[in-house]
C-alpha cells in the first residue's frame, strides 16, 4: 500500500483571481484584499459567489492588490472593465490640459498641435506682463503647415476702462467703450495693455474656441482683465475667423516689435462633448 506523507499535502495557490481561468476544488485565489478557496470546479464566477467559493482569509476592507505590476509614468490605478480586479491605465477626464508653458522674449509664441478630433471646445488661459506699447492678439495656425492663418479676424468687444488717475481714481473714473475690428490678419485682439511694463501689473485672459479643427469658420469668445500704469480695465467679446481651413494650434502674438516678458503663463484645455 502506498504511503502518503500528510506533511507534504498543501493547498494550491493560484494567485490573483482571473475570470478566464478554470479552477478546481480547493484552489486558492487572491481577490480584492481577501483570499478564497474553491468549493467546486468553476470558471468565470467571482470569488464573492458563495455557491462556488469559501472565504479563506478576509482582508481589512481594502481592495489593493499587492501583486499588481507597476504601471507607466502618469498612469493611475483603476478597476478593470470586468469590475473584477485592479489595473493601471490612463486618466480619463472631460476637461484635460493639453499644453502649457511660460512665455519667452519673442514677439509671438506658437502652441502647435493642441487641436484634434478628441475635443470640440477648447479653453485658452493666459496671464502676462508686457513690454511698453504692446497688446495681445490670438491667431490660429493652419493644420496643413502650422503657419498663421492670415484670413480676416473679426471681433466685437465691450469693456469698461478706468481713466487716468491715481489711487481710487483708476477705479471710480471708469467708462464703457466698444471695439469692433474687421481688418486684422494677425489674430483676435483681446488685450490692450499700452505702457504696461511694470512687473506688479499684468493681464489675464480666458478664451473659448469652437471646434477649430473643423473646416468651418471658427467662433471664439473671450474675457479679459488688466491693470497698468494709470488704468484698469476689463472686456468681454466674441469673434470669428473668416476661414474654412482646419486649424492645428494657437499663436499668441505681440504687437509690432514688442516682446512678451518671461513672467507670462499659458495653458490650453480640451472639453469633451
Amino acid at each position: 500500500m502506498a504511503t502518503i506523507d500528510i506533511g507534504k499535502i498543501k493547498p494550491v495557490f493560484k494567485g490573483t483571481y482571473d475570470n478566464s481561468t478554470a479552477y478546481v476544488l480547493d484552489d486558492i485565489v487572491y481577490y480584492n484584499g481577501s483570499s478564497y478557496v474553491a468549493k467546486t470546479s468553476t470558471t468565470g464566477n467571482l470569488p464573492t459567489d458563495t455557491t462556488k467559493w469559501n472565504i479563506l482569509a478576509s482582508g481589512s476592507g481594502g481592495i489593493w492588490n499587492s501583486s499588481l505590476s507597476l504601471g507607466s509614468a502618469g498612469q493611475v490605478v483603476k478597476v478593470n472593465s470586468g469590475a473584477s480586479a485592479l489595473e493601471f491605465g490612463t486618466l480619463s477626464s472631460d476637461f484635460v490640459k493639453i499644453a502649457s508653458g511660460s512665455t519667452t522674449a519673442s514677439n509671438y509664441i506658437d502652441i502647435q498641435g493642441c487641436f484634434s478630433t478628441s475635443y470640440k471646445l477648447y479653453k485658452l488661459f493666459c496671464n502676462f506682463t508686457f513690454d511698453a506699447g504692446n497688446y495681445l492678439e490670438v491667431g490660429l495656425l493652419k493644420a496643413s503647415d502650422n503657419s498663421l492663418d492670415t484670413a480676416t479676424y473679426y471681433i466685437r468687444a465691450n469693456g469698461e476702462y478706468g481713466n487716468s488717475g491715481s489711487a481710487n481714481a483708476r477705479w471710480t473714473n471708469a467708462g464703457n467703450q466698444n471695439d469692433y475690428r474687421q481688418d486684422d490678419s494677425q489674430g483676435f485682439r483681446v488685450v490692450n495693455t499700452w505702457q504696461n511694463e511694470k512687473a506688479d501689473e499684468h493681464s489675464m485672459m480666458e478664451m473659448t474656441f469652437d471646434n477649430p479643427i473643423d473646416t468651418r469658420k471658427t467662433l471664439i469668445q473671450h474675457q479679459t482683465s488688466w491693470s497698468q500704469s494709470n488704468y484698469v480695465g476689463m472686456s468681454h467679446g466674441y469673434g470669428m475667423l473668416n476661414s474654412t481651413l482646419s486649424h492645428s494650434g494657437i499663436r499668441l502674438g505681440a504687437s509690432g516689435s514688442a516682446n512678451f516678458t518671461t513672467t507670462g503663463y499659458y495653458a490650453v484645455y480640451g472639453l469633451k462633448n
